[in-house]
């Protein structure tokens, strides 16, 4: 299994209580044991079964570390857990809100790159990052706001009714407001 260099040692070492508050949460339906990667992807470009990949390494977005791809040929930004649907809630675990803004400022920089794949969804266009940096401000405010993860998931899901999986706000905040502010 691959993964960005950093990534083993925070499965390694956050993996086991996270898998006991799944375990608790989704009973059998969560995995029963952790799997840490054993193999470091690199930045920058790689060739892998003849397509090419510029690989990009980004910290404090969705989550504290963070891989997206480019696929220069094909003009195809692989932005997993950066970029969100407009139609779906995003995924807001950690409170790095501003730093994630910047980084998709950087994405949407990026030319060429009209066909985003994401993490919970079909491909989507470039457009969807203006409406995740609208929903992560948004999140911010809320965050501030806040003081528990109820009060958090209530508000976010009043702010934008119309998203579907309001039950990943709930997980959202669950992990948001266990770790320490």
């Amino acid at each position: 299994m691959f993964a960005l260099d950093g990534v083993a040692d925070q499965v390694r070492a956050r993996g086991p209580a996270r898998l006991d508050r799944l375990r608790r949460i989704y009973g059998d339906k969560a995995a029963t044991k952790v799997t840490v990667p054993t193999e470091i992807i690199t930045e920058g470009l790689q060739r892998i079964d003849g397509i090419t990949y510029d690989f990009k390494r980004f910290v404090d977005a969705e989550s504290d570390l963070q891989l997206a791809a480019l696929l220069p040929e094909q003009n195809v930004l692989m932005a997993f857990d950066l970029v969100f649907s407009p139609n779906e809630h995003a995924f807001t675990v950690v409170d790095h809100f501003d730093h994630w803004i910047i980084i998709l400022e950087t994405l949407k920089e990026l030319q060429g790159y009209d066909t985003i794949t994401i993490g919970h969804d079909t491909p989507v266009h470039r457009s969807a990052i203006d409406s995740t940096i609208s929903y992560v401000k948004r999140a911010k405010e809320i965050h501030a706001a806040s003081t528990d993860a109820k009060t958090y998931s209530e508000s976010l899901k009043a702010a934008f009714p119309d998203r579907q999986h309001a039950d990943w706000v709930e997980f959202s905040a669950g992990l948001l407001y266990a770790a320490p502010r």
